[in-house]
């Protein structure tokens, strides 16, 4: 694509950017077919071939209204059309670019403005969420009916203590978990259900100190405070992986773990903080990386859902399977260990989850979400499991559906047969 950028831009390293990456794209449409909210809405300015027109157009000196904003906004930057592009544009960072670019050529003002501030910050602050999320489920029975289903039942999961069962005896890998910030509030099974999983494989799971990734204010028009988040996340873990060179940081969110990963691709421009970013996104694996198939079919031969062939319906996340490149990864390693996974139909589209978008885009989110419970519908499984806190939270919500992470469904296998013998 050719491009024309103004003085202002090319001066820019965001413009350098930008540049490149409208330059590697040939406009051939391919994106449409797999972007969400091009599926629901239509509109070519809602796919990503138009929000990249946009951007081209805001570059060049274009005018640029709230109707920009709209288009940019709408995309659930779940990186769909990454997977699909066939010239490999880095889409999802140009979308970043011209949002920033976008926020400083015409800054939100108002009721939307303090809306996205309130949940920057209301959302990286652990013990305020948790706080009100203990009174919210102690009120639920009285509160509204939209109230009342936006908040998350607290799971019912028996996970016992899971001694090292494989690989006793040697030396234990070290794994440093990335907590995140409200995961634990919600769903303090998933971070438990991890270090239980890992023990038994004879992983030594210890704690990384630290909150958010960043990424929550990142894509709240609060690029600079993420930025700044990031390069505290990255001072305060280098000394720490400096002294474990063999030990890797371990992200059992899959948002979190994909946006931990694009901290040097972020950092790009950042000549202090690049090469210390560079060498952490090297340590930083999803759990699936890390669990060789063998050694967790082995933990699982004998257990009840393995011997009954129920089916589990798997949801993969955007941020694992576009995101962070591992799709089928799960899927594969749950069918080695003999569980019987069920793909879903149109499993590439998104849940409407993605992060704050179903509440800023409510309208589309709600719509994605029908669409996947439909497809789980279809496949008519035991069980329903996912790789991301968001996306769980999204699908239970007033469904009934009992979406659980992976792990704590492996976690609870074993506890079951242990209990049992």
């Amino acid at each position: 694509m050719q491009t024309n950028l103004i003085p202002l831009y090319q001066e820019r390293p965001e413009g350098v950017v930008a540049e490149k990456i409208l330059r590697s794209c040939v406009h051939c449409g391919f994106c449409n077919a797999t972007c969400p909210s091009y599926q629901v809405l239509g509109n070519e300015l809602d796919g990503p071939r138009g929000r990249i027109y946009l951007i081209k157009q805001m570059l060049e000196g274009g005018e640029v209204s709230e109707k920009t904003r709209l288009h940019l906004d709408r995309c659930l930057t779940c990186q769909s059309c990454e997977s699909t592009c066939p010239s490999g544009v880095d889409y999802h960072r140009l979308l970043n670019v011209g949002r920033q670019l976008l926020e400083e050529k015409l800054p939100r003002r108002g009721l939307p403005r303090f809306k996205r501030k309130a949940l920057a910050w209301f959302l990286t602050s652990p013990r305020l969420f948790g706080l009100l999320l203990s009174l919210g489920r102690i009120f639920q029975p009285i509160l509204p009916s939209a109230l009342k289903s936006a908040i998350p039942s607290r799971a019912d999961v028996k996970i016992g203590p899971l001694d090292r069962t494989v690989g006793a005896g040697l030396s234990p890998r070290v794994v440093f978990l990335h907590e995140g910030c409200v995961q634990d509030a919600i769903s303090p099974e998933i971070n438990l259900a991890t270090r239980a999983v890992f023990s038994a494989l004879s992983i030594d799971v210890q704690t990384l100190a630290g909150g958010c990734c960043g990424a929550i204010e990142f894509h709240l028009d609060e690029q600079a405070v993420a930025r700044s988040r990031m390069r505290e996340n990255i001072d305060r873990w280098h000394a720490l992986i400096s002294q474990q060179p063999s030990a890797f940081i371990v992200s059992n969110a899959s948002g979190c773990g994909a946006f931990l990963k694009d901290y040097a691709s972020i950092l790009a421009d950042d000549a202090d903080y690049l090469i210390k970013a560079s060498e952490l996104v090297k340590r930083v694996k999803d759990p699936v990386e890390l669990i060789d198939g063998d050694e967790l079919a082995a933990l699982l031969s004998s257990t009840a859902l393995v011997k009954s062939g129920h089916k589990v319906a798997y949801q993969s996340p955007c941020s694992l399977q576009h995101g962070q490149k591992l799709s089928g990864a799960v899927e594969g390693l749950l069918t080695q260990a003999g569980v019987d996974i069920s793909v879903l139909r149109d499993a590439h589209l998104c849940c409407g989850s993605a992060g704050t978008y179903s509440i800023l885009q409510s309208g589309i989110s709600q719509e994605l979400k029908q669409r996947k419970l439909a497809s789980i519908s279809d496949v008519n499984a035991r069980h329903v499991v996912t790789a991301n806190i968001g996306c769980q939270t999204h699908l239970n919500s007033d469904s009934g559906l009992g979406v659980k992470h992976w792990l704590v469904l492996v976690a609870e296998m074993i506890t079951m047969t242990r209990s049992e013998s």
